[in-house]
């Protein structure tokens, strides 16, 4: 059965809506592909109830599921369906993106498509934080804070402080294992102002850097010598701060993953409201 159809504007809206329970990428991507060639399967349930959408997007293959409420009436439907994008996709990767709070969905997408637990380095939930422009009125706990630019010589310092400091959920950090690649995107970030380390009495304190267009910080870190004295909260203040400085952006937003609980409290204490709520899988090849 085909599935590729064309979508008419009232579900186009409906779309929208629901996916943005996913995140606001998740969006931005269907809205570019819908009803083009990049689109592969569409499917609006029955009074809206819930949606699926696939696209080819950057070289993969992107799945969006979200659903009004959790259920499990269209298991065998979604089954159908993320086979057909899967036997239109061959050889390239299959991202499925999902609502997390659709649990039985979750859960069936999981067990029917045997997706082991983190499986190729994708699979875990998070929340989207964000801070609306209109909203933003934070300033420094600190004075004088010192703020640099990226600085070749010190990839390593960047690179230790980050497998200090950040939790892969029970995994191992790797950020220096990936030293080669990860300079080239730091120095690529600085040339639009996009990495920033924080140095305290000439230690690094933390880093953070911004991804493209929007103001969507990628990554916040903050070295263990320096958590809990309020310089977790400077650097936020700074990303978002630039992030508003250097895009039209109405938000600011970041993902958290569900087992970083610190690190949600924290975005809920400096005032960051939640907005979606991804399940990101990604399917196994087929043998």
């Amino acid at each position: 059965m085909d599935y590729n159809t064309k979508l008419d504007q009232q579900q186009i809206d409906r779309c929208h809506a629901l996916i943005g329970k996913i995140d606001y990428d998740s969006q931005k991507i269907f809205s570019s592909a819908v009803n083009t060639e990049n689109q592969i399967d569409a499917q609006v349930f029955e009074n809206g109830a819930g949606i699926y959408f696939s696209c080819r997007s950057e070289g993969r293959i992107l799945i969006l599921i979200s659903f009004e409420q959790d259920t499990d009436k269209y298991n065998n439907e979604l089954t159908k369906l993320v086979q057909s994008t899967a036997s239109k996709a061959g050889d390239t990767n299959i991202m499925v993106y999902m609502y997390k709070r659709n649990t039985k969905i979750v859960e069936h997408v999981i067990d029917t498509f045997k997706i082991p637990p983190k499986f190729g380095g994708f699979h875990y939930k998070s929340l989207e934080f964000i801070m609306h422009r209109e909203k933003f009125n934070k300033t420094y706990i600190h004075k004088n804070l010192d703020f640099r630019p990226y600085e070749p010589a010190q990839i390593d310092t960047y690179l230790e402080m980050l497998d200090e400091s950040m939790d892969f959920g029970g995994g191992t950090p790797n950020y220096r294992e990936s030293k080669e690649y990860l300079a080239q995107d730091f120095a690529a970030y600085a040339k639009d102002d996009r990495f920033e380390a924080l140095w305290i009495d000439n230690a690094l304190a933390g880093v953070y850097w911004r991804n493209g267009a929007d103001a969507e910080i990628d990554t916040l870190a903050v070295s263990p010598k320096f958590q809990g004295k309020g310089y977790g909260s400077d650097l936020l203040t700074r990303a978002i701060e630039k992030g508003f400085s250097t895009t039209n952006a109405d938000f600011a937003f970041l993902y958290s993953v569900d087992w970083n609980t610190q690190g949600q409290a924290f975005y809920k204490r400096y005032g960051m409201e939640v907005l979606g709520q991804p399940c990101i899988v990604q399917l196994p090849k087929a043998e």
